[in-house]
């Protein structure tokens, strides 16, 4: 079970969003905060696992409540904003920030962001289990292999659907054990290293061949649903695929 914190300034929306989270049986606690200092105050005696926190704020912005959170050691972060300001986004991706909500709330987009997180969770607990067989796959060194092999199927497969389970039966490893391995030496997950390589070659194409497609350039990179493609693009790029081929477009024609 999981503990979640919710950071917002406005009434209705902070009692909106614990009702609408409240249907996830997961977290064991939520708790609401009326501001940054609100929220660091409640922190000395309940530290979440999770913290949902608008950007705007009276006393101290959500940006700034994230650094301090993280000296406290919570690691997990939604950000809600009703401005879509790229200087935002950028600052909230450089404080691993796992998702960036415009407000209002698309009670979709926040679900989808809940079970990732919840996902996240799970692998990790069924990791730490695994956690005593690291010796059976060799040292240092040799689990530096496991990641390079890792890497290097992704970039050699990035173009169709491919999971960690695939990748673990490939190198003949437990899949748990891969994702361990994963999130211990890069600090990141499989997901993110898909997709911001996915995300890179993609640059590369608009770059290449700004007269494609958008839709083309998201099948090439291997998502069938562009929707999906324009969404991961923006979240680490700060900006869409559009935007980045006008961009570039632009820097050409100078």
């Amino acid at each position: 079970m999981y503990k979640l914190m919710i950071v917002d300034d406005e009434p209705i929306i902070l009692n909106g969003l614990r009702h609408m989270i409240g249907k996830f049986t997961w977290f064991s606690e939520i708790v609401g905060a009326s501001d940054g200092i609100d929220a660091l105050e409640k922190m000395n005696t309940f530290k979440p696992d999770l913290l949902i926190t608008d950007i705007h704020m009276p006393e101290m912005d959500g940006l700034e409540l994230i650094r301090q959170a993280k000296v406290r050691n919570v690691d997990r972060f939604i950000v809600l904003t009703g401005y879509d300001v790229f200087d935002y986004a950028r600052q909230a991706l450089r404080l691993n920030v796992i998702d960036y909500l415009l407000k209002p709330i698309k009670k979709d987009e926040l679900y989808d962001a809940l079970e990732r997180i919840h996902q996240d969770w799970e692998t990790e607990r069924k990791a730490g289990s695994v956690d005593a067989l690291a010796y059976s796959y060799g040292d240092a060194e040799e689990q530096q292999n496991h990641i390079t092999k890792c890497l290097s199927y992704i970039q050699n497969h990035f173009t169709r659907d491919i999971s960690l389970d695939e990748v673990a039966e490939h190198m003949g490893l437990h899949p748990n054990y891969l994702s361990y391995l994963i999130k211990k030496m890069t600090t990141h997950s499989f997901v993110h290293h898909v997709s911001t390589f996915r995300v890179q070659k993609a640059k590369e194409i608009l770059e290449r061949r700004p007269s494609l497609a958008l839709d083309q350039v998201s099948r090439n990179v291997g998502y069938e649903n562009p929707r999906h493609f324009y969404k991961v693009f923006k979240k680490y790029e700060g900006t869409t695929p559009g935007e980045y081929r006008s961009q570039v477009t632009g820097q050409l024609s100078l």
